[in-house]
């Protein structure tokens, strides 16, 4: 009837189907993007290097300020030949910083409280952002 398999070969045999089949479930996982992070090779192997830290240090103003002054000037240090984007509720403004990192941009008040956004971008896409909130105030209290 039927020779038996030696033994030796039977597990040979078992080893390479389970291979196989956790061979194709990694691949087909990974082929549509659902496999858990940690079986996708892509996560095992770093593809581009950590980023950078970006700064943002602003020199003025502080935050909750009170002026009795429209002219405000706004200021600080980031990266060299960052992109700064200066927000409040009406306007935008787009500064570059010099190669030194620095920028300033003095912004016309309107009375009450007057809310920025400060966020530079560097060339990676990276982005951090500042909030100032100024109170400018046509009469001094």
């Amino acid at each position: 009837m039927f020779t038996p398999l030696p033994q030796k070969f039977f597990y040979s045999f078992i080893i390479f189907l389970i291979v196989v089949f956790f061979g194709a479930i990694l691949y087909f996982n990974n082929l549509f993007n659902s496999a858990p992070s940690f079986l996708k090779l892509s996560s095992l192997i770093p593809l581009t290097s950590p980023p950078q830290s970006i700064t943002l240090k602003l020199s003025s103003p502080d935050d909750n300020l009170m002026v009795f002054n429209p002219d405000l000037l706004i200021d600080g240090l980031s990266s060299s030949n960052s992109v700064v984007i200066i927000s409040d509720e009406d306007n935008e403004r787009v500064i570059i910083t010099n190669p030194k990192g620095y920028f300033s941009y003095t912004a016309n008040l309107s009375e009450g409280i007057n809310q920025f956004q400060i966020t530079v971008f560097d060339n990676y896409g990276n982005s951090k952002s500042e909030f100032r909130s100024i109170f400018y105030s046509k009469e001094k209290i």
